[in-house]
């Protein structure tokens, strides 16, 4: 699931919602794939684009000018590519941000190496926290909403690799009260 936000806005005008894509591009490491096939590109963008040029939506009176594509998640990693004098540091990871997502799901990004650290911001359980450790080599982030020194002491119980304190109200750039900890 996809949000579009603008700016400051604090409400996406679209969601998107994507299930059995008709094709998959990836990009890692300058190996492109493109459905099946498979090969080298300093260029990913330009393969995106003649994609693009080949999968034109229709347009409909009366509906957004978006009613179909291809719509998908750039990466960090996606920069080398975009702005290549930018000389980007390999050992940055690209971290995968979730909110009650499928074990599945997860799984599946990390042993793609779409992602490199897994990073829970819902209600998951520690059970699934330790499945996740178990079964991949990904790094877990827990973050915990922080109102409370119990907070601080339920965050300081993780069975996480890492701990993240948070606010807890995305988006918005304000500290938890660090007189708590």
């Amino acid at each position: 699931m996809l949000e579009s936000v603008a700016d400051h806005e604090k409400w996406g005008r679209y969601t998107f919602l994507g299930y059995q894509p008709t094709l998959e591009l990836t990009c890692r490491d300058g190996v492109m794939k493109v459905g099946d096939l498979t090969f080298p590109t300093n260029d990913p963008g330009r393969y995106i684009k003649q994609v693009l040029d080949e999968h034109k939506s229709i347009r409909i009176d009366g509906f957004p000018p978006f009613t179909g594509g291809q719509v998908g998640y750039f990466s960090y990693d996606y920069l080398k590519y975009a702005e290549p004098t930018l000389h980007l540091d390999p050992r940055i990871k690209a971290v995968g941000v979730f909110v009650n997502e499928t074990k599945e799901n997860i799984l599946s990004l990390c042993r793609s190496g779409v992602i490199d650290c897994i990073q829970l911001h819902g209600n998951e359980s520690d059970d699934l926290l330790r499945e996740l450790q178990s079964e991949t080599a990904c790094p877990v982030i827990r973050a915990f909403r922080i109102e409370t020194a119990a907070d601080i002491q339920s965050a300081s119980q993780s069975p996480a690799d890492f701990v993240l304190l948070d606010h807890g109200v995305g988006g918005t750039g304000e500290a938890f009260d660090w007189s708590l900890a």
